[in-house]
């Protein structure tokens, strides 16, 4: 929820989900434990990259076609209490996961909420205040905290080391015997599309397949 390179991968991946007939399936995990357990050095401890960062944000989000702004305060930001929420979203109300994350998304890069006032600004959205509050209270508890936890531990000893990571999965019939809950394939970042479509012998139409102009050329 803090990357906003997860957030260009994840529109991405809705509007080419009806294109090449997948399921997205989502799962809130917590970046900060990811990069901190992988030992991966987050881009704002080199300032060149950090800098480097944030110019191309503006770029990057003109050529995905998604409104996206870094919000007001520090940058990068904790999401821990974000995902421990999202944790409990995904247990008790999965239907509204999705939902959720849009609205999230929405309120962090596109309205500038600060990350403190972000379960205030939820209603209304798929969720009522009263649902809202009450996963906010959960969000807190022991068994949450475990779980969030637990994901992290299971993608960093799969390989993970920083945000987007997808996680591709073949149909049931596909998957070897051995190994069936485990992915087909790994890949971190927004920018593995391409492959990711030569992988799967998918048609791959750019970041935004329903355009319909090609951009012009400086050339």
């Amino acid at each position: 929820m803090g990357s906003p390179w997860s957030y260009f991968a994840y529109v991405v991946l809705k509007r080419y989900r009806p294109i090449w007939d997948f399921d997205l399936v989502l799962n809130p995990v917590w970046l900060g434990g990811v990069m901190s357990a992988s030992k991966n050095v987050p881009p704002f401890a080199v300032p060149n990259k950090f800098q480097k960062m944030r110019d191309e944000i503006p770029l990057m989000a003109k050529f995905f076609a998604v409104k996206c702004v870094l919000p007001q305060g520090p940058f990068p930001f904790n999401t821990l209490q974000i995902m421990r929420f999202l944790k409990v979203v995904q247990e008790k109300a999965p239907d509204s996961l999705e939902g959720m994350t849009d609205k999230l998304y929405e309120l962090v890069f596109s309205k500038q909420v600060r990350v403190g006032g972000v379960f205030e600004a939820l209603t209304p959205g798929p969720l009522g205040a009263a649902q809202v509050a009450e996963y906010v209270e959960q969000s807190g508890r022991q068994e949450t905290k475990e779980a969030v936890r637990r994901d992290v531990e299971r993608l960093v000893a799969q390989g993970a080391f920083g945000f987007p990571w997808l996680e591709i999965f073949l149909p049931c019939n596909h998957r070897p015997h051995d190994h069936p809950d485990a992915p087909a394939l790994t890949l971190f970042g927004s920018d593995r599309f391409e492959f990711l479509a030569h992988w799967l012998g998918k048609e791959w139409k750019g970041p935004n397949p329903s355009a319909q102009e090609p951009p012009k050329s400086r050339l």
